[in-house]
């Protein structure tokens, strides 16, 4: 019996008022089912989908695919769960308390969730299908493009056009709703939640891949001009350049790195039943035999096409940039395939279908047999043209369009940037307003780069210059060889984390999550992680690799390896930077302008033929140079990939190779890291004295309190809360309440919102007679407050009030929660700390009215409960007729 593939996908994108709409599930689900269906095609195996869309995914009809359709799936068979739409919480039931610190349980949000006496699918529902689904023994993944951190509702600063969460379910739901199976589940459930905060059960063998973490938000994209999951976008380009011949382990890391290029604040996450199963290839192996090469053959309707379209990653055709193949006889030996003069002729894609495109041949002699099919190799690529929305000062917006029209090669329009009229379909979006230019992400108020002061023609000129920078450094970030047979035997990167200076060997990164280096404290001061890196050819085929260090000041730098290359023989490895340690850090100027985070991105090229990877290195932004006066003209290059990486920088180099240029197979890999370099931490001074903290944030002397504070991340401060998000009151609507940032980041260093207090000795010392008092200098608008609270281990405690004050806004801290101590804490030898956060209150929209105290007078019958009458003239006459009152 053949094995198949059962497949339930579900995109919701209509949902029912008052649940948000979203615009990208169902995108996603039709490109997946088109992936999982070219699978099969190449794979000799069966795909069996169902897939609900809008109104047919109801609650009910996603619990009968479970049960109906999933459950087919046998021991040689897979079975996956794909869903794109809204995550959420709701009031969980009091069984489910010991398993929910904060009372809530995660959901899956289905089309008539909110409907009454409907609910969502609660975590532990899920479990319990799941657990049905695994019995038999089939392979079961579940990938869910959602989260149940945040709201539906894009928050300031948060990037990407919209957020795949719907507001918490406050309804009280009896346990009698829950399916079957449900408390099983959730008794069954020995390792708490995951690092999405989905459940991970036992007793149903499964593997989970998540859009984010639990405190994060999953964001919605625009991709090549359509609106996709910014998970899903990524998931799908991996799978593409790798054939879907993977790891779970190796795709999450690749994955984790394509969505970095697509917004912050978002890292995908994978959970395994069996750890094991996290080196099992994607679907159990079963894409493996998806084809790597294409071919091209004659259509009575269309002409001549090739066999690959918008699934197999083809772009579709940009101005004059579009697809080349060449064309070799299908009896051709691999080997052949490597001269642009021995290939029969060349072909440009013209029209790019799901699982096909057209072409145009150009034959180099003669004339092609249209009843033969032959091989077409693809020789090059069509590079993206960022579209930027303008917005803003119209006269400055002039001046950028003037700049635009002439900063390419010869004074002709960019090759790089181009003008986008609507928003939605732009990458990049430049503000002119209160004197200055700001670059950002299309749909984000975060800017990428520090701001260029000024209107006029030469601050235009410079914001033309450092859009063209950034769009050099998505291309390199996003560059990939979708007909490579080398993507399916990947080389793997491996970074060692050294503990200290004499640690020779490391300890191999857990890349189920992201990577992440942090300084340690030692002999007083803060010691910069160092990693050693290893490129391993797990393939059948000696390549030469680059690794490309994309840092997050847009730079490009190929000195990782010394020459740019390396050659690396079929199962053997080499080690990046000589073998010796690769410091990792956050430099000095960053840091004391309280910037704590950097995030950064290695690039693998691995190639069959030897290629000059510095060619596309490139300075850090704020050192920008004109590339083609830096680098002169050149126009002999010994292959494709030289070509590719000259028109990163130049896009008036032709597309097309020369005759000359050797044809070699390549492939991409990424993996993403982030360095952290927490601030120092200032004892808190005595009484009347003060200590700046940094961000313009300043805390007064204390007569008693002893202990040390310094400023921390969204990420350091989610640290310390472990799986948990934010009380649902302060994530439901970003018009009530908002995170509190001490100054808005840039790029992508998430901020500082947070304060923590490390080794403290007395923080009964803290209450309303003696106040900590923390200065900002952050001035409030009419109806917003600033909330200070703490996570004690059980309970979110609001710690004080603020006030305005003459520079700012004044935060008064009445009180302090027992201090913990954290992982993260242990490994940094901190003894106990607290993390204080805040949250901007629009007093205006929080909460409901309360109308208590008020007089009623009370009066019983035989039967039933009081009842209460409030209306003033009628209490009023009941009291002037009483003879007694009882209050």
């Amino acid at each position: 019996m053949s094995k198949t593939l059962y497949g339930l996908l579900v995109a919701i994108d209509e949902y029912r008022s008052p649940v948000p709409l979203l615009k990208g599930c169902v995108n996603d689900i039709d490109a997946v089912r088109d992936l999982l269906q070219e699978v099969g095609s190449g794979g000799g195996f069966e795909v069996n989908l169902q897939v609900l869309k809008d109104a047919n995914a109801t609650r009910s009809a996603i619990i009968g695919g479970f049960r109906e359709h999933l459950t087919k799936a046998g021991p040689e068979d897979v079975a996956l769960f794909y869903y794109s739409g809204h995550g959420s919480q709701e009031d969980a039931p009091p069984e489910f308390w010991h398993l929910e610190p904060d009372r809530l349980d995660e959901t899956l949000v289905c089309y008539d969730s909110r409907d009454e006496g409907q609910w969502d699918l609660a975590d532990k529902e899920l479990a319990a299908l799941i657990a049905e689904v695994a019995r038999p023994g089939p392979h079961v993944l579940c990938i869910l493009d959602c989260c149940h951190s945040g709201s539906g509702t894009r928050a300031a600063l948060e990037e990407g056009i919209a957020v795949r969460r719907a507001p918490t379910d406050r309804r009280s739901r009896p346990v009698g709703s829950f399916l079957g199976g449900a408390l099983i589940a959730a008794s069954d459930r020995r390792d708490g939640s995951s690092g999405a905060g989905w459940s991970v059960v036992p007793s149903g063998k499964h593997l989970l891949l998540a859009a984010c973490r639990s405190s994060e938000t999953a964001k919605e994209v625009m991709e090549a001009g359509t609106p996709h999951g910014a998970f899903t976008a990524a998931l799908l380009s991996v799978l593409r350049q790798t054939c879907g011949s993977i790891t779970y382990r190796d795709l999450l890391k690749r994955a984790e790195a394509q969505v970095r290029l697509r917004v912050a604040q978002q890292v995908p996450q994978v959970e395994a039943s069996d750890p094991s199963d996290l080196q099992r290839l994607f679907l159990g192996g079963t894409a493996r035999q998806q084809r790597a090469n294409f071919t091209l053959r004659r259509d009575k309707d269309l002409g001549w096409v090739i066999d690959a379209g918008a699934v197999h990653g083809i772009a579709r055709p940009a101005g004059s940039e579009t697809t080349l193949l060449a064309i070799f006889d299908l009896r051709a030996a691999p080997d052949d395939w490597r001269q642009i003069n021995t290939a029969l002729a060349t072909a440009e894609v013209e029209e790019v279908r799901p699982e096909q495109s057209r072409v145009k041949l150009s034959v180099h002699n003669g004339e092609l047999d249209q009843n033969s099919t032959y091989r077409a190799v693809v020789i090059a690529t069509p590079l993206p043209v960022l579209g930027v929305h303008l917005l803003g000062v119209p006269d400055a917006l002039e001046g950028v369009r003037r700049a635009l029209a002439t900063s390419g090669d010869g004074g002709g329009p960019s090759t790089l940037v181009r003008e986008v009229a609507d928003e939605n379909e732009a990458e990049l979006r430049l503000d002119a307003a209160d004197g200055s230019f700001r670059i950002s992400r299309a749909q984000s108020d975060r800017p990428l780069v520090a701001e260029i002061v000024g209107l006029g023609d030469e601050a235009a000129k410079a914001s033309v210059q450092r859009l063209e920078h950034v769009a050099r450094w998505e291309t390199v970030a996003r560059l990939e060889n979708t007909g490579s047979r080398l993507g399916s035997e990947p080389i793997e990167i491996v970074v060692l984390q050294l503990a200290n200076e004499t640690d020779l060997v490391g300890r191999e990164a857990d890349l189920r999550h992201s990577i992440r280096l942090e300084y340690r404290y030692a002999d007083g001061g803060w010691v910069e992680p160092k990693v050693r890196i290893e490129l391993r050819n797990k393939g059948r085929e000696d390549v030469y690799c680059a690794l490309l260090w994309l840092g997050s000041d847009y730079s490009v730098s190929s000195g990782l390896i010394q020459g740019g290359t390396v050659h690396i023989p079929a199962g053997k490895s080499a080690a990046a930077y000589g073998g010796m340690p690769v410091s990792a850090f956050v430099p000095d100027e960053m840091w004391h302008e309280g910037k704590t985070e950097v995030r950064d991105v290695l690039k693998l090229i691995a190639s069959t033929e030897q290629f000059d990877a510095t060619l596309f290195d490139q300075e850090e932004l704020d050192r920008y140079v004109v590339t083609r006066a830096a680098r002169g003209p050149r126009s002999l290059f010994r292959n494709t990939i030289e070509r590719l990486a000259a028109r990163v920088h130049d896009r008036s180099l032709r597309i097309k190779p020369g005759g000359t240029e050797a044809i070699p197979d390549w492939a991409t890999g990424d993996l993403a890291f982030v360095v952290v370099r927490p601030l120092e931490a200032a004892p808190v001074p005595p009484q009347d004295q003060q200590v700046s903290l940094g961000a313009d944030v300043t805390l007064l002397g204390h007569p008693a309190l002893k202990a040390r504070a310094r400023l921390i991340s969204p990420t350091e401060a989610g640290r310390g809360l472990g799986d948990l998000g934010l009380p649902a009151i302060l994530r439901d609507d970003p018009e009530a309440s908002q995170p509190f940032l001490f100054e808005i980041s840039r790029g992508t260093d998430p901020g500082l919102c947070g304060l923590q207090l490390i080794d403290i000795e007395n923080p009964e010392a803290v209450t309303a007679d003696t106040p900590l008092v923390v200065q900002l200098q952050t001035q409030l608008k009419p109806g917003e407050h600033v909330l200070p609270f703490a996570w004690d281990g059980e309970f979110f405690l609001p710690l004080g009030v603020t006030r305005p004050f003459d520079a700012g806004t004044e935060v008064e801290l009445r009180q302090l929660p027992a201090p913990l101590q954290t992982a993260s804490d242990v490994e940094r030898g901190i003894v106990s700390s607290v993390r204080i956060l805040f949250q901007k209150i629009l007093n205006s929209k929080l909460g409901t009215e309360f109308d208590y105290p008020h007089l009623a007078a009370i009066s019983f019958d035989a039967e039933g409960p009081p009842r209460y009458e409030a209306t003033a003239d009628v209490v009023r006459a009941r009291v002037a007729q009483a003879n007694r009152i009882l209050c």
